[in-house]
């Protein structure tokens, strides 16, 4: 249930995303500027299969976006190429329970949609609901909450975007393919290489919270 209230609360909330854009700021490299993550990708455009970029980023601590959703529901979000972001939908909640999480990728430019489901299926292990990717992850405790920390790649994994129109009827349209698991067409995809990793709160310095056993129920 609470999987398919987050993913039409992203239908709704993800054509407003454009509104979050911010000039881009020249990047402090000193001490408190730390490096917090190493992502290998490569982007293509699906409608040509052309590649659009194919680098390894290293992500440093003031790459990092976050924007405030809910009382306790943030994006964190990192710049890959132009106006393709890599993100996070983070939700601060009761370690017990914790079922999964979910990544996007997110073409500024456009209206867009994106939504790869992880579900916790071990101690520290994540598996993609729909397709191949695993992840190890660790926790970060705020205020007697856990939220996503460190998530590290241990096999390639695909995300998805696609363009969407506004209306009514084609949300109902995106949420209907959601849930029936019907394969839509993607506009852009970005392939992560295993080995990737990025913390998206705290820095590679300190020493995240780790999750307790969970089958993901």
């Amino acid at each position: 249930m609470r999987l398919m209230t987050l993913l039409f609360s992203l239908l709704i909330i993800s054509p407003f995303a454009l509104g979050s854009e911010q000039g881009e700021e020249e990047k402090s490299q000193n001490e408190e500027d730390k490096v917090v993550g190493k992502i290998e990708y490569e982007l293509i455009d699906n409608e040509d299969k052309s590649v659009i970029s194919k680098v390894v980023l290293t992500v440093h601590k003031s790459d990092i976006e976050v924007v405030k959703r809910g009382a306790n529901h943030f994006d964190r979000s990192v710049k890959l190429h132009e106006n393709l972001h890599f993100g996070i939908a983070s939700f601060r909640e009761q370690r017990q329970g914790f079922s999964g999480f979910g990544l996007w990728l997110r073409n500024r430019s456009v209206r867009s949609f994106s939504w790869d489901w992880f579900t916790i299926v071990g101690k520290n292990k994540a598996k993609k609901l729909q397709g191949r990717g695993d992840l190890d992850f660790s926790f970060f405790p705020t205020a007697g909450l856990v939220e996503i920390d460190k998530i590290s790649f241990t096999s390639d994994a695909t995300l998805r975007c696609r363009k969407m129109n506004l209306g009514l009827l084609s949300t109902l349209k995106d949420l209907f393919t959601l849930i029936t698991r019907r394969a839509p067409k993607e506009d852009w995809l970005c392939k992560i290489k295993k080995g990737s990793y990025i913390y998206w709160i705290s820095d590679n310095a300190n020493e995240p919270l780790q999750s307790t056993d969970s089958s993901g129920g």
